[in-house]
């Protein structure tokens, strides 16, 4: 946990302003190069991989689970409504 704290520290105090300005300048015009498909994972961050910046990428995330009942219907969705997206 004190790990966790001193990020959002050295975040507020070194990250914060650098990181307002970026999405200041992809507010109004985003202009991102690519599409980038991914699931949710803690282990994985794409930009972190990629080395792209806020406004570069658009990313498309989904939890596999999802995208496993989606592609798993055959003619019609499921009753259940909890199974639903």
């Amino acid at each position: 946990m004190d790990r966790i704290l001193r990020g959002i520290m050295k975040y507020r105090c070194c990250k914060k302003e650098q990181m307002v300005k970026q999405f200041v300048k992809v507010r109004d015009n985003p202009t991102p190069k690519a599409v980038f498909f991914t699931c949710i994972d803690s282990r994985m961050i794409p930009t972190r991989f990629t080395q792209t910046n806020v406004g570069d990428m658009f990313f498309v995330t989904r939890e596999m689970l999802s995208l496993t009942l989606s592609t798993s219907w055959t003619s019609s969705p499921p009753t259940n409504p909890q199974l639903w997206n």
